[in-house]
């Protein structure tokens, strides 16, 4: 093999690998679910007598834009709202939100006392491995596994 050769077969390899990036980063930008991370997803333990419960967990976005999360749902549970405790008026009050919204290159925390979903008309097969699948704005789906523990 001479040198052309040689050089000519570094060219394609370099460009082979500048493709497979490139169709990469697009995949990852039209999936939000492959540039968003849910991290330490828990429910907070359900009283026995209570059919409600909230769920937290934070999300990081890595991507370049917002990521709109617009519904929430799961086999275990009746419905789920996002909502806000908030102090106003002197007075803790809890707002319905019609969606979360992740900022780019950003974190959102769910938390005790912050944003957080509710979780209304549990079923009885409700544990430790509850699955609940987001579903944002653009249309794409991802499900998170939710631990139950207690508060």
């Amino acid at each position: 093999m001479n040198l052309r050769s040689t050089g000519i077969l570094a060219i394609g390899a370099v460009l082979l690998i500048a493709a497979v990036v490139v169709l990469l980063v697009l995949t990852m930008a039209r999936n939000p679910d492959q540039i968003l991370n849910v991290e330490n997803a828990w429910i907070r333990a359900p009283t026995t007598s209570n059919s409600m419960t909230a769920a937290y967990c934070g999300f990081s976005n890595r991507g370049e834009q917002d990521i709109t999360i617009v519904s929430a749902r799961s086999l275990s549970v009746g419905s789920i709202e996002f909502h806000e405790s908030r102090y106003e008026n002197e007075m803790h009050r809890m707002i319905q939100l019609k969606e979360f919204v992740i900022p780019a290159k950003g974190k959102l925390s769910l938390e005790p006392g912050g944003m957080h979903l509710m979780l209304f008309n549990l079923s009885n097969d409700i544990d430790s491995s509850t699955q609940i699948e987001f579903t944002t704005s653009t249309g794409e789906s991802f499900e998170y596994t939710f631990h139950i523990k207690d508060s």
